[in-house]
């Protein structure tokens, strides 16, 4: 493994926050996918023992879009009856949701190894559940003052 200087797309991290722990969140059976904080003890901090380091790694990626499969997703979501039109929208937007997937794809690929730079928007991806960080518009559940971060199947705002 080597050290370099800068950040990398496609570079995997681990965040610590001083004197509390690293990011980290466990897969669960629940429905929800928050991040926590897993403590270590003083003096520990270069060597955590974390039960599956996979859990509190995450990759760093430039962002996807996601227009066309939300679009998918909002055709699937439609009542019945079901208009005339909408089994042609359902194809095309299919359609579209898979070319979207496979241009984020290539882009990831095109853009691994370069550098992030001060002011680059990113994407974290948690190496554990291939979910993406999310900052939601709702209060943390622990600190009021904060905005609450979870893991989401897309980097979309919650």
């Amino acid at each position: 493994m080597s050290l370099h200087s800068h950040l990398h797309v496609g570079d995997t991290v681990l965040f610590y926050v001083r004197k509390s722990g690293y990011v980290y969140s466990e897969l669960s059976s629940t429905p929800y996918n928050f991040l926590t904080l897993f403590p270590v003890k003083p003096g520990a901090e270069k060597e955590p023992n974390f039960p599956n380091i996979k859990y509190a790694a995450f990759k760093v990626l430039v962002p996807n879009k996601y227009k066309a499969k939300e679009r998918l997703n909002e055709l699937q979501k439609c009542a019945e009856p079901k208009p005339y039109y909408y089994y042609y929208e359902l194809e095309e937007a299919t359609s579209r949701a898979k070319e979207e997937e496979e241009e984020n794809e290539r882009e990831q690929k095109r853009k691994n190894g370069s550098d992030v730079s001060f002011g680059d928007l990113i994407q974290l991806q948690h190496i554990g559940s291939k979910k993406y960080v999310t900052v939601c518009s709702k209060p943390s559940l622990t600190e009021s003052d904060s905005l609450l971060v979870s893991l989401s199947d897309e980097n979309s705002e919650g």
